[in-house]
């Protein structure tokens, strides 16, 4: 268990206030979500920044003063206790106040003292130990780390609100774990000195560029193929980009995601990004659907020419061979060309057409029996049984056809002409219905209308209704089609994962940096108590804003992230998989012990 294992555990829990409980990291972002001071224009400045930092060091500094003058003279509270005396530390703690030396106001803080008081009161009884014995550097260590961890165990219990019997039975338990912690405490301790460099990266921009290649090989599922999927992105529609967690489609990557875009100051850049890709994949189906405009004006077009073309057909005189009369008396026959026949006789004496003129060599009288047979071939049958005397029906209408396009030339051009102008429009009303069913109500914050990844896929992500697209699409139009439809997939991902905890993100940089600072030991309760100070240059020095922004920025930009994590050899992100994917243990004593025993095998 590490240090990301150990916010896992601790920061996916409900955000305290300020002066509730948690540990320290809970601190850390209570007093970091404080406002800056700011100047005469209202813009926090970085004196004020730094002012802050050093008064909070100062606080810090003399809490630990406080903590070690309690801890000495807590050697002497049994003797008081069996001389019926206040507590020696007690009356201390009082003298300080009074000195106006600052109390602890938080649990952590408190917790913090606990642990404080009882490595100093343990190291001060290390003077009544002969000499020889203090070179047992191993036994000295466990024997500080247990009276420490039995004081911090005992603080806990308190402020989780258990009563004395369970406050000393917490005490006990954690200091007969500690012996399991012994190595671990050692390498602990040890860490602290060999720390100063990696502590120090951060403020370099490598040194922020790893924490954030760390954090996200951190979360991903799997760091090696996230990494080489971020590094071969297919773009399905040309200026649409997806974020990292679609494009990697790596579920601890799109968690993360998910968290940012709930922080108010980068939830915003998601949501403009995705705006950006609606508005590519609404200009990619604008190409090949056209406009309203376009539309109407080719409709218009199109009628220009069929009024001329079909007046021309309506003026020629047909010219039967026998060939096609002996066609047209087997048509007579054909129960649809009756049908057809008598309906066209009766529209022909709407128009005012004599018996004599409805006959075979009459153009008008042909153009009316060539609709009717258009109104009986084209409709949508429910049944097999309707769908094939459609069938039948077309195949009358087709060789009719045939005949009228023999003898009336004239008519054969017209009919071309219009189906080569329908062509296009039938194409065009198409992708525009098709667009608007794929609209959701609401427009983006760019103010276009959104399409629907559920609506897209209703009207165009079946085998049906792929099917009946591509009877009137091209290739190129259905390959666009298609195109939006898996770019629209890709950026439904976020929403098939659940967010993590917002508390893990706001300490993701704090994490980073004791994990980086001191390895394996920076999970330990010890080692995050005695660093805490240590982590308030970043947020003063805008170090921890720097690595959140790089953060935000690798979550929108695939190439960047997969550069970021390729920082990182292969088997240290292989590592960190298997550590992610470790359950978070509870925050409990034998947790504690578990730590300790992780952290002594990774060193």
């Amino acid at each position: 268990m590490d240090a990301y294992d150990s916010i896992a555990s601790f920061y996916n829990q409900p955000t305290p206030a300020p002066a509730g409980g948690g540990d320290v990291y809970d601190s850390i972002a209570a007093h970091y979500n404080q406002p800056a001071q700011a100047s005469d224009t209202g813009t926090p400045t970085q004196a004020a920044s730094w002012l802050d930092m050093i008064k909070e060091l100062g606080r810090q500094g003399a809490l630990t003063g406080r903590y070690a003058a309690e801890g000495i003279t807590g050697l002497f509270d049994p003797v008081n206790a069996a001389l019926g005396l206040q507590p020696a530390s007690k009356a201390t703690g009082d003298i300080l106040t009074s000195l106006g030396v600052p109390q602890p106001q938080t649990p952590t803080e408190r917790v913090v003292g606990d642990v404080s008081r009882g490595l100093v009161g343990a190291g001060g009884s290390l003077a009544a130990w002969p000499t020889q014995l203090l070179g047992a550097i191993p036994e000295a260590l466990t024997y500080l780390t247990s009276a420490g961890a039995g004081s911090g165990a005992a603080g806990t219990a308190r402020e989780a609100g258990f009563g004395p019997g369970m406050q000393a039975a917490a005490g006990l338990a954690g200091g007969f774990a500690t012996p399991a912690l012994g190595a671990a405490a050692e390498q602990s301790l040890l860490a602290l000195g060999r720390g100063g460099k990696a502590y120090a990266a951060p403020f370099t921009q490598a040194g922020q560029q790893k924490a954030v290649g760390n954090i996200l090989n951190k979360f991903a599922t799997n760091p090696q193929e996230a990494a080489d999927a971020l590094g071969n992105v297919k773009s399905y529609v040309e200026g649409s980009l997806p974020t990292t967690g679609m494009a990697s489609a790596d579920p601890g990557l799109l968690g993360l995601e998910n968290a940012l875009r709930n922080e108010p100051g980068v939830g915003p850049q998601f949501v403009q990004q995705a705006a950006e890709s609606n508005a590519a994949r609404l200009a990619a189906l604008g190409k090949v659907s056209g406009t309203d405009a376009t539309l109407k004006a080719a409709q218009a077009d199109r009628a220009a020419t069929a009024q001329a073309d079909y007046g021309a057909a309506m003026a020629a005189t047909p010219e039967l061979t026998p060939k096609d009369s002996r066609a047209l008396t087997a048509l007579m026959d054909r129960p649809a060309f009756a049908t057809a026949w008598k309906a066209a006789e009766s529209d022909a004496a709407n128009f005012g057409l004599k018996p004599q003129d409805i006959n075979l060599e009459n153009p008008q009288f042909l153009d009316l029996l060539k609709k009717q047979l258009d109104t009986q071939a084209f409709w949508n049958p429910s049944t097999a049984a309707e769908k094939a005397s459609m069938l039948g029906v077309q195949n009358v209408r087709s060789k009719f056809l045939d005949v009228l396009d023999n003898i009336n030339p004239q008519y054969a051009i017209a009919r071309g002409n219009f189906a080569a102008a329908s062509a296009p429009i039938n194409q065009m009303e198409a992708l525009q219905n098709l667009g608007t069913k794929a609209q959701i109500a609401a427009p983006d914050v760019l103010g276009n209308p959104v399409l629907s990844q559920a609506k897209w896929k209703q009207n165009a992500g079946t085998p049906e209704t792929l099917g009946d697209l591509a009877k009137v699409l091209t290739p190129e139009q259905m390959q666009v089609v298609q195109n939006i439809g898996q770019d629209l997939n890709r950026a439904s991902l976020p929403g098939s994962v659940k967010a993590i905890g917002s508390n893990t993100v706001q300490n993701l940089a704090m994490g980073n940096a004791l994990h980086q600072a001191f390895g394996g030991a920076g999970s330990n309760p010890l080692v995050k108590a005695l660093s805490y100070p240590l982590t308030l240059p970043y947020k003063y020095s805008g170090i921890e804003g720097n690595i959140d922004d790089l953060l935000t920025q690798a979550a929108l930009n695939p190439a960047l992230a997969s550069r970021l994590m390729q920082q990182v050899p292969f088997q240290m992100r292989q590592q960190l998989a298997q550590l992610l994917s470790r359950k978070a243990q509870a925050a409990t004593l034998g947790s504690i012990a578990s730590t300790g025993q992780t952290v002594a095998a990774g060193q």
